[in-house]
């Protein structure tokens, strides 16, 4: 019996875990092979929406704390006003 022809993919690397389209066994010599420049477009497109997503909604959580810190230093300075 030759190598599985379907692996799982763990969201990191395909596992050890294969499946011969009758049982799961765990394969105790996985092929791990090397980047190359055939990943360079999925790693593109990693980069492109999941890292641009990211910095999007940082700047937006930033900009809703400076919101939020504006509020919250004129209702202190309102609430402090007569003090001396």
């Amino acid at each position: 019996m030759g190598r599985a022809t379907v692996r799982f993919w763990s969201g990191q690397e395909w596992t050890s875990w294969v499946w011969d389209r009758t049982k799961v066994v765990s394969d105790r010599h996985p092929v791990r092979r090397p980047l190359n420049r055939s990943d360079v477009d999925h790693l593109d497109l990693i980069f492109m929406v999941f890292l641009g997503l990211v910095a999007l909604l940082v700047v937006s959580f930033l900009e809703q704390g400076k919101i939020a810190a504006h509020k919250g230093l004129s209702r202190f300075g309102e609430a402090t006003a007569g003090w001396e």
